[in-house]
């Protein structure tokens, strides 16, 4: 059973909490910042195989500066076309935060 995560916050429901992520209310809101249960991805554990081409750089998340949303390149943007391994260079220039809709300028690396 995989963990899952908020996109706003990054907080994580593991998989022993209890109740699970699937048995929880269609109702229920992340305990930290109020985001929505059907916008909580499942975290994939499984070590990623690495090649030459991986970078720290490539690897790191992106912070929304308008609302504290993280684009991690390890999750993508599936909802938005943007498959998991998309590095924040490689997204198209339209691509904007999926949450308050900022332009990707409008995001910072994460330190």
């Amino acid at each position: 059973m995989s963990p899952y995560l908020c996109p706003v916050c990054g907080y994580e429901h593991g998989p022993h909490e209890s109740p699970a992520f699937a048995d929880l209310p269609t109702d229920w809101r992340c305990p930290i910042c109020a985001c929505a249960h059907d916008k909580f991805h499942a975290v994939d554990r499984t070590p990623p195989v690495a090649s030459p081409a991986t970078t720290a750089h490539s690897a790191a998340r992106y912070l929304c500066l308008q609302c504290g949303y993280a684009y991690d390149p390890a999750l993508g943007d599936p909802d938005h076309g943007i498959p998991p391994g998309t590095a924040f260079a490689e997204l198209p220039a339209e691509w904007v935060c999926p949450i308050c809709g900022a332009a990707k300028n409008r995001f910072a690396r994460e330190i």
